[in-house]
This record gives C-alpha cells, sequence and structure tokens, in this order.
C-alpha cells in the first residue's frame, strides 16, 4: 500500500478528468483534487467511507439523487459514507482539498442490470461492464 501518491490520473490514461495527490494516514487521508472534467455522469457513485470537501478554485455541480447543488470557491461540506453522487466539473476546472475517513469497503456505482433494477458494482466491475467514460471533446 502506498502512504503517499503523487498526481495520480483518474478515468481513462488518454484523457484523465482529474489528477490525485493522497497522503494516507490509515485511519483517514488528505487528498487534493485537480479536476479538469466530469466524472463518469452516466450513473452515480459512491465512496466507501465519509469525506469532507472545500473548493479551493473554480467550481463544480454535486448531482445526487436528491437534486444539484453549485459548489463554488469556500465551499464546505460534509457527506457521509455511501453518499450518491457525480461531479459535474464547470469550465475552467476546479481544485478540491478532501479528507476521507477509513475505508470499510470498496467504492461502486450505481448501475441498471439488464432487467433495469439498480444495482451496486465495485468499480472495476462497472468499468469493465460499461467502459470508462468516454474522452470529453
Amino acid at each position: 500500500m502506498k502512504f503517499i501518491t503523487w498526481k495520480q490520473p483518474l478515468g481513462n490514461s488518454e484523457c484523465p478528468y482529474a489528477y490525485r495527490w493522497l497522503i494516507d494516514f490509515y485511519f483517514f487521508s488528505i487528498r487534493l483534487h485537480q479536476w479538469i472534467g466530469s466524472d463518469d455522469l452516466r450513473y452515480f457513485h459512491d465512496h466507501p467511507t465519509w469525506f469532507a470537501t472545500i473548493v479551493l478554485s473554480g467550481s463544480y455541480v454535486d448531482i445526487s439523487p436528491t437534486g444539484e447543488e453549485q459548489l463554488k470557491i469556500g465551499s464546505f461540506r460534509f457527506r457521509p459514507a455511501l453518499y450518491k453522487h457525480k461531479v459535474k466539473v464547470l469550465q475552467g476546472g476546479c481544485w478540491t482539498l478532501l479528507v476521507f475517513g477509513k475505508h470499510f469497503r470498496e467504492w461502486g456505482f450505481y448501475a441498471p442490470k439488464k432487467s433495469g433494477r439498480i444495482i451496486w458494482l465495485k468499480a472495476k466491475r462497472y468499468f469493465l461492464r460499461f467502459g470508462h467514460h468516454p474522452c470529453d471533446k
């Protein structure tokens, strides 16, 4: 396990939607995200822990099953574990600083089965089934 991760690309290797810097203290971690595009907007995802985020520059729209909220510079939010959402980054990108709690499981997506019923899929299984989201043009 790495305790420090430096400028890790997130998303497709050809076109990452963000870069992450991470320091893991085991019981919690501190993360800096440079958002250059939106994350996967097809379906909601969750996180395997609580987290708190503050917007350092730029802005994004947090989309959850209960609605949309634009977060701008200085916006601070606490989210419980398993909070379902999508991150839509607005023009110009965004930088966020986050504190994550200790993980108790993997993260994943809420996506439909062929029957149409929504199920939770581990992220790796989701990407195998649906592929990574397409690169922004």
